[in-house]
């Protein structure tokens, strides 16, 4: 026991004179026995909490908050509250981490203890500072040592006592962590509970004020003056009393001065704070002589009180005297005050001039004993939040102030959340600086959820690029950011490019396993289009420097989100990093799109991006309803809006065209012909589709009304999300639904069976395009529609996370379907809900809820906002729903609807964003603005547009508000250069709607038949485009060799059709006796016809849509066509002149004769079911001009080539912050309209009679200006400005890069500018920059830059080598081993001819040439060599020194004898001879035969001649040898042979009788008729022009 009891006193002596020491030392569990004062207790307990940071919530494991370590729950030695913890992260290297709690006022700390959990623990310094502001000085009390151990959840206390007393501490405390343990997993800090011993000091006795009490308190009112807002409530109890202009002026209370009026009371209200004891005084100063004549104080203790009888009653006469002016009323009778106190003003001077009550000044002198401020309600104490603490690099959240007890104060939303997160965290990535970005604060009262406000800050948060090295480097000239749509958010440039080759790799590191594989698939499918190499796709290994490296990750270490990614180029290769799936694909969509630009090389500069987008949507929606849409289509444009990073796509499946008016609009006969569509099928009513349409071409080969099955919806929205895209379905009711109201009136009965609900029709009795929402029929109208929806929901049709319910323009509502709608509204968007989808709708709230606040029980429902006349966006906001911004303002196109067509590009990037909402204001941290979409309508679908069209439109929306959703726009970043990314980007790779067909050079396809061969003719563009030829002949007429079809016949040329810009060029000539029944096919294809038509016009066939040229083809005549297709009109030239333009004339939308007519060209066949000839046909890949199409007919050499048409344009039109932008002129006249290719005339004629309407720039201001980028540098020799008004001055600018300009000429306005260059222009880019105007806007209907193109040299080298083949006697037929030679010519022969060459083309085909004719043997003499058999002789030349080859003749045949060999002696005794002999000399050559032992019957007895020895396995192995270099060192060519069409010689040559393609006689009998016939030409000649 004695042992015991000493033991007991010594550790006891150790806890009381040691403390310090042992403080310092690492104490077990085992070994705590000190001593605590009972007195103390846990003064941190629950208190508020921060950290430098703390590890969000990952896994389903919640977020490690600085709170939890002041929870009282942090029992280490327990695993059930393991997750009660602060946790600093989960960091792989160590910085220094503070945990803090504020105390709420300073006090007597004895000692702080610390729960660690697991091995994450380390040293650390206890600080105090009565502030934890940036700037707050933090003195140290005391500190920890903790060596790096094992050991885990271990708990350490620190005694902060000296000499027995507990230390001093000032309101904040924090632990600052110095060290981590070097032996845990991670180099985090985490601990379960920090306990601070000790007893707050006794708060100060509360201090007593006298005097003025009421001065600076809160003050509210009934109003201001509607003609003076400036004077406020607040001005009343500011102090001055004597300035005019700090004063409140109330709402107005009389009229004029009439005595004995009724005047309207105002009122003012003070919360005092407290009750005020000991008045003095209570002083109300007037301004001037609006003074009240009857004024009443009350008072009250609590907000909610009634305010009871008046404490005081004030009344005096009216004056005007000057005397009266300013008056003061002192009131000494009034003793005490409550907290509230409350002045109503029943009458003003009846004799003053104004009409309400001013006030200057309420004083309310007294004593009162301040008490700690309580504030009533959540704005209260957010109104009392002035600013924030500066933001600084260390900082990993917010520094928010401290508010009362019972409040909570938090970051909600953030203009920038990849910067600082809705949450309050701060990244620590950012490259940039943000100064000035915006977040919001929520105030929340604890006790009451519904008691909260919110109020935004501007911060600033400094970059960190100081903070990691490694990553970012000091570089000297950097890199610029790649050109990108949409721009990068953020860019740090190394020096060098990282360089794809044919070895580069795709390696795949799915750590996160987000599907990046699929990510990788699809970009390797796309980079095999861009750059021609396939690149091969790995998994997890270590990439090269020239490999492309897709990582996915676990935990978002850079602040990116889901969409974001770092994309990292330098030594190693490239590296993209992301979160999600969409940061893969967004990564690789960057590098395709630096890709796509590209030619040749394929290089990315280095550098570091982190990209992220601002906006939770980017949208794009597409009524696929009004225009016919084939599913290829769709997918096209699916794939073309991911190239910009749209993530979501609406389908607005259901609708019908509009029939304006009021007029009979109750009545079916009003409708029964108008069209209603709906795009998908239906089981459940399996007659609901689109109303079909009377036209053979749409019918059977566009497709016919398409009408999607599941399946292939499905399939459409399984791409749209592979590519990151959520495929958003609508079904739009109960407006837009005509074609329901009219299915269930023609289909009644079958619909009854279907569903029971339905027992009558469903329309509006007022109105067919409504459904019913009151009245008998409105619950059959329910029943429809909940089992349409029904069906689709239940099958998993929509796959997309939300779906549309429509809701919009059901007009004119009345009282009675109001209750209807609603309940529509409501029923549909939980049979949604519970389908486990998200709801959206058009915002029409507005027109649904006479009372607004009625709205907000539906705010689980996403409101797509898109009239203010229709919905209050602010509105909605503030009822917590959440929007989608589709201002039709700014965001709506509507095709062929001029105010409508297109959206406003230019004004959208220079003045929109998210937050501009027409009728509102939103902030840009608003955390319920989800985004923005830009819808593609199709109301006049019928004025001529088709999916070509709109997909033109589409695009040019969606780039742009992909531009500005995303956010990355610098604010430096102009217009100019916005365009020329966008006109070089286009619709990117892996669509055929809307692109190109790939060509060496302006000459896409040239069919001359003379070159003919096995059945195909042969493509001389060098393009290979050959086609096949089936059942037709191949005649020669007067020079020029036509394809004779007769009716049966056709070309296939395996394309499937040109896009516009284009010329195609033909001969036709159709015969006398030619009957034709229908139309008949010149071009067909699946885009378009373009038909020779019943009654003999030229017309062509789109979509629904035919069209007459009116130009009636001639019979028995040569007719030179030219058909010439812009992204406006379609012209048709005749013999060089213009005969017709196929185009819109006025803004009418119903002018069906003159409609929008582009025409998208089909190549797929020719001449199917033509009875007639065609002949010369060329495709060029560029409108050609007036002038160009007439060089060409009269057979000239065009010297000269436009090359701005169809490169990049951007016409600079209006200025920012232009107003008024919603209007036709600045949508539709745009700057690439001036390189469209629709210009004048021959005779400088521009009307709507040969040009579209707005085919040209329309320029707002003296210095807007018109660029072009002509993708590639060239010398310009001359530029033609072709004006609708000219500027009165304007100046010619060159730039290298597009950024900077260099002034060439100063140019005064003509209507035609011709500027020539003596010394060409070297440059990529030009610019018309406006000078002066001559009044109003200028007008540029089109701009050309010409290059002058030398074609000397290569006419005298083509004449040359046609003489070279005649000679050689080789032919496109027979190439007789010249294939080096043949291929050379035939390509500089189409480059000579061909429209659009230009000179670096043209060059090349000299060098090429020059080459091949070099590489020519010399000329060789020939040796006869004599055939003998059996004495009949027959001879033929041989080049001495070559092998006879196909010289040898066939086997000759004798009766009753073998043939045995050819012989130098006769009796077989000499040499064998073979195909393989070289022949020096001439000699005789006999047949030797044996005689057959016995005769035997030929197994043909028919044949007339005995069997064939076998043929040699290499058929044309007789033939000469080629020469030693055939290719002349040019490139490999492919498979397909590569020439072009020979020329003409000086005289014409006899050509051979027609013959039929596909004839399968002996090539040998074939030649011999030639040979016969003297045929020893290439084809058809012709005089070269030096």
């Amino acid at each position: 026991m004695a042992i015991l009891l000493a033991a007991t006193l010594t550790i006891g002596n150790m806890s009381s004179l040691g403390m310090a020491q042992a403080a310092g030392k690492e104490d077990s569990q085992t070994q705590e026995f000190v001593r605590t004062r009972a007195a103390d207790k846990n003064i941190a307990l629950n208190r508020p909490a921060r950290a430098s940071k703390y590890l969000d919530a990952t896994d389903g494991n919640p977020a490690r908050l600085p709170k939890l370590a002041f929870d009282g729950k942090g029992n280490n030695q327990t695993t059930d509250a393991q997750n009660s913890r602060w946790q600093s992260g989960d960091d792989d290297t160590f910085t220094e981490q503070w945990l803090e709690v504020d105390l709420g006022n300073s006090a007597k700390v004895s000692d702080v203890t610390v729960k660690f959990f697991a091995k994450l623990y380390g040293s650390f310094v206890i600080e105090t500072s009565d502030s934890n502001g940036a700037k707050a000085q933090w003195t140290e009390v005391g500190k920890m040592d903790i060596p790096s151990g094992d050991e885990t959840n271990i708990t350490r206390k620190v005694d902060l006592t000296k000499n027995g007393q507990p230390t001093e501490v000032s309101r904040y405390l924090r632990l600052r962590f110095t060290s981590a343990n070097d032996k845990a997993a991670k180099r985090s800090i985490g601990v379960y509970e920090c306990e601070v011993h000790g007893e707050l000091d006794t708060p100060d006795k509360p201090n007593t004020i006298k005097g003025n009490i009421a001065k600076g308190k809160k003050v509210t009112a009934s109003g201001v003056e509607a003609e003076a807002p400036q004077y406020k409530p607040e001005l009343a109890v500011d102090g001055d009393k004597t300035s005019d202009t700090s004063r409140w002026s109330a709402p107005k209370m009389k009229n004029g001065n009439n005595t004995n009026q009724n005047q309207t009371m105002q009122w003012l209200e003070i919360n005092l704070g407290n009750e005020v004891t000991d008045i003095t005084s209570i002083d109300v100063s007037f301004f001037k002589k609006v003074f009240s004549t009857d004024f009443v104080i009350k008072t009250k203790e609590n907000k909610n009180d009634d305010w009871g009888a008046p404490v005081k009653t004030f009344k005096c006469e009216s004056s005007g005297d000057a005397k009266d002016e300013n008056k003061k009323v002192s009131i000494t009778d009034v003793k005490n005050l409550k907290k509230y106190v409350r002045f109503e003003f029943n009458k003003v001077n009846t004799s003053a001039g104004g009409n309400s009550v001013s006030v200057r000044e309420i004083e309310i002198n007294g004593t009162q004993v301040q008490v700690p401020y309580e504030p009533e309600s959540a704005q209260e104490v957010m109104d009392s939040v002035k600013g924030l603490d500066k933001i600084t690099a260390d900082m990993a959240e917010v520094p928010l102030p401290s508010v009362p007890e019972g409040y909570e104060i938090n970051v909600v939303g953030s203009e920038f959340p990849q910067v600082i997160t809705d949450e309050g965290k701060i990244t620590d990535y950012n490259i940039y600086d943000y100064n000035n970005m915006e977040i919001m604060l929520e105030v929340v009262n604890k006790e009451d959820e519904n008691d909260k406000a919110q109020k935004t800050f501007q911060v600033s948060v400094p970059k960190k690029t100081q903070k990691h090295t490694d990553l970012f480097p000091q570089v000297e000239r950097p890199n610029a950011e790649p050109k990108v749509i949409p721009s990068i958010q953020e860019w740090y440039g190394y020096n060098g490019d990282v360089k794809l080759g044919k070895d580069s790799r795709i390696i795949v590191k799915d750590n996160g396993n987000v599907n990046a594989e699929k990510v990788a698939k699809q970009f390797q499918k796309d980079m095999k289009e861009i750059t021609g190499m396939e690149l091969e796709i790995v998994s997890g290994q270590s990439g090269d420097a020239n490999d492309i490296v897709i990582e996915s990750l676990k935990k978002d270490i850079y602040s990116l989100g889901d969409e974001g990614y770092l994309l990292q180029a330098d030594d190693k290769g490239i590296h993209i990093t992301a979160n999600g799936y969409n940061g893969c694909l967004y990564g690789a969509m960057t590098l395709e799109q630096v890709f796509y630009t590209q030619k040749g090389e394929f290089i990315f500069p280095k550098g570091v991006a982190r990209d992220f987008s601002k906006y939770e949507v980017r949208g794009v929606m597409i009524d696929i309803a009004r225009t016919p849409y084939r599913m290829d289509a769709l997918e096209d444009i699916v794939k073309a809006l991911a190239f910009y990073k749209i993530n979501e796509v609406q389908f607005h499946l259901n609708d019908n065209r509009h029939v304006p008016g009021d007029a009979n609009r109750g009545d079916y006969e009003h409708w029964k012909d108008v069209e209603g569509m709906f795009r998908l099928e239906s089981d459940t009513y399996p007659g609901l589709a689109t109303t079909p349409k009377k036209d053979e071409y749409y019918n059977q080969v566009y497709g016919g009304a398409p009408q999607y099955t599941k399946e292939e919806y499905k399939e459409l929205q399984k791409m749209a999300m592979d590519y990151g895209i959520n495929p958003i379905s609508e079904i739009d009711a109960p407006g837009h639904s005509l074609l329901f109201t009219k299915y269930v009136k023609e289909n009644l009965d079958e619909v009854k069976k279907k569903v029971p609900g339905v027992t009558t029709n469903i329309n509006a009795d007022k109105d067919w395009e409504l459904l019913a929402m009151s009245g008998p029929k409105k619950d059959s109208a329910f029943a429809f529609m909940d089992a349409l929806f029904d069906e689709y929901l239940d099958e998993n049709v929509f796959l997309g996370d939300t779906v549309n319910i429509g809701a919009d323009e059901y007009w004119k509502i009345t009282n009675e379907e109001r209750p209807g709608v609603q309940q529509y509204i409501r029923q549909t968007a939980d049979n949604v809900k519970k389908h486990n989808k998200k709801v959206r709708m058009w915002g029409s709230t507005k027109q649904f809820f006479t009372n607004p606040e009625a709205a907000k029980a539906y705010n689980d429902i996403e409101i797509d906002f898109w009239a203010n006349s229709w919905e209050d966006a602010g509105k909605r906001i503030e009822q917590d729903f959440k929007i989608v911004n589709v201002d039709s303002f700014h965001l709506y196109g509507n095709p062929g609807r001029d105010r409508r067509d297109v959206v406003n590009v230019e004004h959208v990037f220079n003045n929109w964003d998210p937050t501009v909402m027409t009728g509102s204001t939103v902030k840009k941290s608003e955390p319920n603005l989800l985004g923005a979409k830009t819808a593609l309508w199709a109301d006049i679908a019928d004025m001529g547009v088709t999916e070509r069209d709109n997909f033109e439109r589409i695009l040019r929306q969606a780039a742009v508000l992909s531009e500005k959703t995303w956010g990355g726009t610098d604010a430096t970043q102009s217009f100019e250069e916005y365009s020329f990314k966008y006109e070089s980007l286009q619709q990117g790779p892996g669509v055929s709607l809307g692109s190109d067909v790939k060509s060496e050079t302006g000459l896409v396809l040239d069919y001359d038949f003379a070159n003919v061969k096995d059945g195909k003719v042969h493509d001389a563009s060098g393009n290979d485009y050959d086609g096949k030829i089936t059942d037709a002949k191949v005649e020669e007429e007067n020079g020029k060799t036509w394809l004779k079809l007769d009716g049966n016949g056709k070309v296939e040329t395996g394309l499937r059709s040109m896009d516009y810009p284009y010329t195609v060029q033909f001969a036709l000539k159709l015969p006398k006796d030619t009957e034709v029944k229908g139309d008949v096919c010149l071009f067909d294809g699946r885009d378009g016809r373009l038909t020779v038509k019943e009654n003999g016009n030229l017309g062509l066939n789109r979509s629904y849509f035919s069209q007459d040229f009116g130009y009636n083809i001639p019979k028995e005549e040569e007719v030179q066509l030219m058909v010439v297709g812009t992204p406006q009109v379609t012209k048709l030239y005749v013999n060089g002149k213009l005969s017709k333009t196929l185009l819109r004339t006025s803004d009418s939308e119903t002018d069906y004769a003159h409609l929008l007519s582009t025409f998208v060209f089909p190549l797929t066949t020719i001449g199917e079911g033509l009875n007639g000839k065609i002949a010369d046909i060329k495709v060029y890949n560029k409108a050609l001009s007036p002038e160009k199409i007439s060089e060409v007919a009269e057979g000239k050499v065009v010297k000269e080539l436009n090359v701005s048409q169809a490169t990049a344009a951007a016409g600079t039109a209006q200025h920012k912050g232009d107003k008024g932008q919603d209007v036709d002129w600045k949508k539709l006249r745009v700057g690439w309209k001036a390189i469209d290719g629709d210009g004048n005339t021959l005779d400088g004629r521009h009307d709507t009679t040969v040009s579209e309407k707005d085919s040209y720039f329309e320029g707002a201001y003296a210095d807007s200006a018109f660029a072009v980028d002509m993708l590639k540098e060239h010398q310009i020799s001359k530029i033609v400005l072709q004006w609708d008004r000219a500027p009165k001055s304007f100046k010619i600018q060159t730039s290298a890069d597009g950024s900077t300009w260099t002034d060439v000429k100063t140019v005064t306005g003509e209507k035609v500018n011709t500027i020539t260059f003596e010394t060409p222009l070297n440059t990529r880019y030009l610019k018309m920059q406006g000078v002066s105007l001559n009044g109003g806007t200028f007008k540029l209907r089109e701009f050309e830059a010409y290059e002058s193109v030398d074609k000397t040299k290569l006419g005298k080298l083509v004449k040359t080598a046609e003489e070279k083949l005649e000679e050689l006697g080789a032919t496109f037929a027979d190439r007789k081993g010249y294939d080096a030679l043949i291929e050379a010519y035939a390509e500089a022969n189409s480059l000579y001819e061909n429209a659009l060459a230009e000179q670096e083309n043209v060059k090349a085909a000299e060098e090429a040439l020059e080459q091949a004719l070099a590489d020519l043997p010399e000329k060789q003499e020939k040796v006869t060599v004599t055939f003998d058999v059996d004495g009949k002789e027959t001879s033929v030349e041989v080049e001495k020194g070559k092998a006879l080859g196909d010289k040898l003749p066939e086997d000759p045949v004798k009766e009753g004898f073998t043939f045995k060999e050819w012989n130098t002696e006769k009796d077989g005794t000499g040499t064998k001879v073979t195909e393989n002999t070289v022949v020096n000399e001439e000699m005789t050559v006999y047949a030797v035969f044996e005689k057959n032992s016995e005769p035997t019957e030929p197994e043909n007895p028919d044949s007339g001649k005995p069997e064939k020895p076998e043929k040699p396995e290499n058929p044309d192995s007789g033939k000469p040898e080629k020469p030693e270099n055939p290719d002349s060192g040019r490139p490999e060519k492919p498979e397909k042979p590569n020439s072009g069409k020979p020329g003409k010689p000086d005289t014409k040559p006899n050509k051979q009788n027609p013959v039929k393609t596909g004839d399968t006689q002996s090539p040998i009998w074939y030649l011999g008729l030639m040979a016969a016939a003297g045929v020893l030409i290439a084809g058809k000649r012709k005089k070269k022009e030096d």
